[in-house]
Parts: structure tokens; sequence; C-alpha cells
């Protein structure tokens, strides 16, 4: 990963931190995991992601609207964003994942919780 790269992750790590406009913040949090993806260099990852970009954009919005629907999911979903960017910039890729993976579980878990109205 470039020093541009961390540097443009940091940049949104500090302003997610500090916006109170969710919108922003939505915006944000899909922007941080798109450099990331991006970062990675893999053909696959890039082609989903912009296969599916409308998708996903939407999702992250709505999800996040209603994580946050409890003010302190916020700050928990704020510092594991932090924390992926702390170990990917330390180049622990292990440390990276699992941190990933705890930030996944828990987008998981809450969906997997949320109502599906089917009308």
């Amino acid at each position: 990963m470039t020093p541009e790269r961390f540097a443009s992750l940091e940049k949104i790590c500090d302003a997610i931190e500090t916006e109170t406009d969710e919108t922003v913040r939505a915006e944000l949090d899909k922007r941080f995991h798109y450099e990331i993806a991006l970062a990675s260099e893999n053909r696959m990852i890039r082609n989903v992601l912009q296969s599916s970009a409308t998708l996903i954009e939407a999702l992250i919005k709505d999800i996040r609207i209603a994580i946050l629907d409890d003010p302190d999911r916020g700050p928990v979903i704020d510092t594991q964003h932090r924390h992926i960017l702390n170990a990917l910039k330390a180049k622990e890729p292990l440390n990276a994942a699992f941190a990933m993976s705890q930030h996944m579980d828990l987008i998981d878990g809450f969906v997997a919780g949320l109502e599906i109205d089917e009308h």
C-alpha cells in the first residue's frame, strides 16, 4: 500500500470520527472500504465493486443509519475502522484480517437481526 493510500485512509478515518452528518459519514465509510479494496490490487475485488457499486452504496448507507439508531454503536464502528487502518500501516496482515473480520461480524450480526418486510 502506498503512502498516499495510507494518507487518504487516515484522512477518511479522521473525517468519520469528527463528522456529525450521518449521510456524510456513510459516504466516508464507503470510501474507506473502497480505498482498501482498490489498494489490494485484486482485479476480481475491483470488478465486483464496480459492478455492484450502486447496491453497495445504498446498503452501506441504510445499514449505517439503522445501526446508528443506537448512538453507542458509532464509536465502535469508528474504532474498528481505525484498528483496520493501524494494522495495515503496521504491515500486520493477520491483525488487519482479524480487525476486518470483527468489523464485518458486527455488521453481519446486526443485519441478521433485522426484520425484513416482504410486502
